[in-house]
């Protein structure tokens, strides 16, 4: 199975890089897990562009989407959001559609990226993407300045990430997303989106195995029981 991880940071020494490349080295043997390289290849967004042959960078990375079982995002967080370059990558995506109904989850080299995780959750849950909160974790990467290497001979760091590698379990499965009618599926017309789930909440986090793992809230995914 072909999963494909995407890292919002640009930075060559980037920790949430770097907790992809361990993921990826400590990814099981019918798990392959690849690093996308091309985020800072794709043009600005512009749906002009989009009208004839896509831009080769465009093309490539939905390309890599469209042929992985499932997508995995780390990201820093910027100003309560998250870095421009990824959201760019989502925008060439909303209306393509590789996205939609892929298993998708969150990873973080850092405890204080809440409010991008919940951002992006936002963003991919109006792309119908399905959210996998089992397998999203924060490792606690911050100030620790170890390469995938470093993450790897970690005991407690190599052990959550294998646990976290349970994306594979959710393609093969139901989830709350698909127990929707497939005509609430997320639409978006010249840059706006038709919204017709409950508004997302914050994101929170919970302990687990002494890691800070986001579990977004049901009202992310499906409507929350009242």
């Amino acid at each position: 199975m072909r999963v494909l991880a995407i890292s919002g940071s640009l930075r060559a020494a980037s920790t949430n890089t770097t907790l992809l490349k361990a993921a990826a080295a400590l990814a099981p043997e019918d798990l392959s897990l690849n690093v996308f390289r091309g985020l800072d290849d794709l043009p600005h967004f512009n749906p002009d562009l989009d009208n004839g042959p896509p831009h080769a960078a465009v093309a490539e990375f939905r390309l890599q989407l469209a042929e992985s079982a499932g997508v995995i995002f780390s990201t820093p967080e910027y100003a309560h959001g998250i870095p421009g370059t990824l959201k760019n990558a989502l925008d060439w995506v909303v209306a393509s559609g590789e996205l939609y109904e892929k298993p998708v989850a969150l990873f973080s080299a850092s405890p204080r990226a809440g409010y991008a995780q919940a951002s992006l959750v936002e963003t991919l849950t109006v792309m119908a993407a399905r959210m996998v909160p089992e397998a999203c974790i924060v490792a606690p990467l911050l100030g620790k300045n170890l390469d995938e290497h470093g993450v790897i001979s970690e005991a407690n760091l190599s052990r959550a990430i294998r646990s976290a590698l349970r994306i594979r379990r959710a393609v093969n499965r139901g989830s709350c997303n698909e127990a929707r009618p497939r005509s609430s599926r997320r639409r978006a017309e010249s840059g706006r989106a038709k919204r017709e789930h409950r508004p997302c909440g914050q994101g929170v986090n919970r302990l687990h195995n002494s890691f800070h793992c986001y579990i977004p809230p049901p009202s992310m995914c499906c409507d929350a029981p009242s």
